[in-house]
């Protein structure tokens, strides 16, 4: 009888299991990256790693690999903390076309799919045709990390009488600002671009303390559809507000992410 339960409760506990969800759950962690995961060989290359942000229908991050440790892929982890990993799919090449100086990739698994174009340097990013299972109206807004500067994706909302949405953006570890907006209320994505002002290059510090007398901080400024926003950074977090012409319509926040 104890062997018969035991049996049990075994088949009970794998019926539970599936391969139908491609889908990882992780449960969030205050375990950023704390350095650049960039191989300092390919600083010039196209080859390294790019992160980004996602904005849509679909929230979160993408975190592409490309031949940084020998091997292609790609891996898209939305706010709700739900990771796919998708494969690097060959693109076939037309022979009789003109030869173009962008490689060309295309990340996908049975659900979710997009395709990504870099130069020889990797620059010049663009991405496009992302498909998340029924969704195609998100999109993705990547930046190469260099060995020398680590990328940081966050993730927030701007607050205001009239207007409110989300905001996603990455910071490029040194001082451009890029990624997008949406409206609560509209399905139009919207780019968002600025640069962050650093003092004493000390993240994460916004009062003073022993260790920081001299009131270290970062500063984001940048410009959204909805008008201006400037706020400061402390540990993972962004809070400030946001203006149009001179005024003040309300507030804003986003965390690190990733």
């Amino acid at each position: 009888m104890k062997n018969f339960f035991t049996l049990l409760f075994f088949c009970c506990l794998f019926s539970n299991c599936s391969d139908d969800d491609q889908a990882t759950t992780t449960t969030p962690s205050s375990s950023l990256a704390t350095r650049p995961d960039a191989n300092s060989s390919f600083d010039d290359s196209f080859k390294g790693i790019y992160k980004g942000i996602v904005m849509g229908d679909v929230s979160g991050t993408v975190y592409v690999d490309l031949l940084n440790d020998g091997e292609i892929w790609a891996k898209l982890r939305t706010n709700n903390h739900e990771t796919y990993v998708l494969q690097n799919i060959p693109l076939e090449i037309d022979k009789n076309s003109i030869p173009s100086p962008l490689k060309k990739f295309r990340f996908a698994n049975e659900n979710i799919s997009f395709d990504m174009k870099v130069d020889e340097l990797g620059n010049n990013i663009s991405v496009s045709n992302l498909m998340f299972f029924s969704d195609e109206t998100s999109k993705i807004c990547l930046t190469k990390e260099r060995s020398t500067s680590l990328v940081k994706c966050y993730s927030g909302k701007f607050i205001g009488d009239e207007e409110s949405g989300d905001i996603n953006f990455t910071t490029d570890g040194q001082s451009n600002v890029k990624g997008f907006s949406k409206n609560l209320n509209s399905a139009s994505i919207t780019s968002v671009s600025g640069y962050l002002n650093a003092t004493l290059a000390i993240d994460g510090k916004t009062t003073p303390t022993e260790d920081n007398p001299n009131y270290s901080y970062y500063q984001l400024n940048a410009n959204l559809h909805i008008g201006e926003i400037s706020g400061y950074l402390e540990g993972y977090k962004f809070d400030g507000k946001w203006m149009a012409e001179g005024s003040e319509l309300g507030s804003w926040n986003a965390t690190r992410i990733l």
